[in-house]
């Protein structure tokens, strides 16, 4: 992503997260991951890999053509935030990605 998203281009953002000690092929279960652009609900749709629909290894935000031409030129702020559940703590991501047109 360093040259940025083109605006107009669907870009697909993928998240994993890991238990403490990392453990290769260990799944969450429980809550989902939320993704938030400039502090509102991202668009695009929301997308889980994993065992079966409760328990995930990643999740993935999906943009559209239609959702990447809704964004400005610029720089803009990804949160990711995963709720915690009964076993682990809640987790936080927050980056900044750019949108360049073609």
């Amino acid at each position: 992503m360093s040259s940025g998203i083109i605006r107009g281009q669907p870009y697909t953002f993928g998240f994993s997260i890991f238990t403490l000690p990392e453990t290769p092929g260990r799944i969450l279960c429980g809550q989902y991951i939320n993704f938030y652009i400039d502090g509102a609900p991202a668009g695009g749709s929301w997308q889980r890999s994993g065992s079966d629909a409760s328990c995930f290894a990643s999740d993935f935000l999906v943009l559209s053509a239609q959702d990447t031409a809704k964004l400005s030129n610029g720089a803009h702020t990804l949160v990711v935030d995963y709720l915690g559940g009964n076993t682990y703590a809640p987790s936080h991501f927050e980056g900044t990605f750019y949108v360049r047109t073609g």
